[in-house]
């Protein structure tokens, strides 16, 4: 009698057994499905909604005074295709690089002159700018030597204009002008302090 009742004894055991793993199963399952869901969630609020995260864009970069990314347009394509415009001048980049969190990004075109965007307020925290270096370098790309930028191409008079002024400012092109004649007409016998350098000339 005892050896017929054996086999439904270890039946039962195995399945309660079984039941058990079942169980575990699931709440391992469970547990899991939370802490993903809990995840996006969390990961959502940070970039979505407080969009705590840094944004990386090449900005323009002045080489006579910083030590630029140089890239010569490419007009592959794949590469950079119709941006380029033909000429040497136009087709060289001086770019450099901008750190700055998303959330101190205003909303506006970055084409647009007023946009702000893409520029580190004063001492904004989290924001800075990447100069170009042998270590940052894209291949294909070089840097530029400010000093010897300068020496190469030398500003003059035109090219002072351009600089100081934004295309199509008519009248910031005009007190250029005039401060530039003022500078060429004054004169040591009247007085007149030359503008430029706040020298009387001889």
């Amino acid at each position: 009698m005892n050896t017929e009742t054996m086999p439904q004894t270890t039946s039962e055991g195995e399945g309660v057994v079984a039941m058990e793993q079942s169980k575990s199963s699931k709440i391992f399952l469970a547990v899991f499905l939370l802490a993903v869901v809990l995840s996006m969630a969390v990961s959502y609020w940070r970039i979505i909604i407080k969009r705590d995260y840094s944004i990386v864009a090449s900005v323009d970069c002045d080489p006579y005074a910083e030590q630029c990314f140089v890239h010569v347009c490419n007009p592959d394509p794949d590469v950079d295709g119709d941006a380029c415009k033909g000429n040497a001048v136009d087709d060289t980049w001086f770019t450099k690089n901008i750190n700055r969190m998303a959330y101190n990004i205003p909303d506006c075109d970055p084409t647009d002159k007023s946009c702000t965007a893409l520029q580190c307020g004063e001492n904004e925290a989290g924001c800075s700018y990447d100069s170009c270096s042998e270590a940052t370098v894209p291949e294909g790309d070089s840097c530029n030597d400010p000093v010897q930028y300068t020496k190469d191409n030398p500003v003059v008079a035109e090219d002072a204009e351009a600089a100081t002024c934004t295309e199509g400012d008519a009248e910031c092109a005009a007190a250029v002008k005039d401060e530039a004649a003022d500078a060429s007409t004054c004169d040591a016998s009247t007085g007149t302090v030359c503008p430029a350098t706040g020298e009387t000339q001889e």
